[in-house]
């Protein structure tokens, strides 16, 4: 699903057809890179903060900060060369929000990690004409949430001011905004993407 967002994203944005960045059409140009890797293991009941256990604290770093790390690490060399480009994160509430049970306390931590370090990649970045923003969705209908947001019904959509989950497609729509060049002054910014 990621991909498919990515390449109508593409498609949106540029007006043609998805190119692979190693494809030679595109110049050998890296403008945008989109860190959207991560998730949680555990229950919230065996993840909260004073049971949570230390595998599992690693396992979740790692995909989620450590991989948005080295993404961005990779992504900066040719982005510094050509002095431009911009690096979008993606985190969720998780990392601004803490659950009410105390669970998922790992998954959290690591999403508030990201979205301070995409905050530290623009500040590093900013002069070379490259921006860093983060992107933290709510509650979004995906094909691996779905399932979960139907069983807890509308109780959670009793603190969305909108009164729905999220789709996709409003995920994609800030994503587009911050690739495109209407973003070219937006860096180190967080943007919550939940219904309110």
């Amino acid at each position: 699903m990621v991909f498919l967002i990515l390449k109508l994203l593409w498609e949106r944005v540029f007006g043609t057809d998805y190119i692979d960045i190693g494809n030679e059409a595109a110049g050998g140009r890296l403008d945008i890179a989109i860190c959207n890797a991560g998730g949680g293991v555990g229950s919230p009941e065996e993840t909260r903060a004073s049971i949570v256990e230390e595998d599992l604290v690693g396992i979740v770093l790692a995909r989620n900060l450590t991989g948005t790390i080295n993404t961005c690490r990779a992504v900066a060399a040719p982005m510094k060369v050509q002095r431009s480009g911009k690096i979008i994160t993606i985190v969720s509430q998780a990392g601004h929000r803490i659950e009410s049970n105390g669970g998922y306390t790992h998954c959290g931590a690591a999403k508030a990690a990201v979205t301070k370090y995409t905050q530290y990649l623009a500040r590093d970045l900013g002069p070379f004409d490259i921006t860093a923003n983060c992107v933290a969705p709510g509650y979004i209908s995906t094909v691996r949430l779905a399932p979960l947001l139907n069983a807890m019904g509308d109780t959670q959509l009793e603190n969305v001011p909108l009164g729905r989950y999220g789709t996709p497609e409003d995920c994609a729509g800030v994503i587009e905004f911050l690739a495109s060049n209407l973003s070219d002054y937006v860096t180190g910014a967080i943007i919550p993407v939940d219904g309110g």
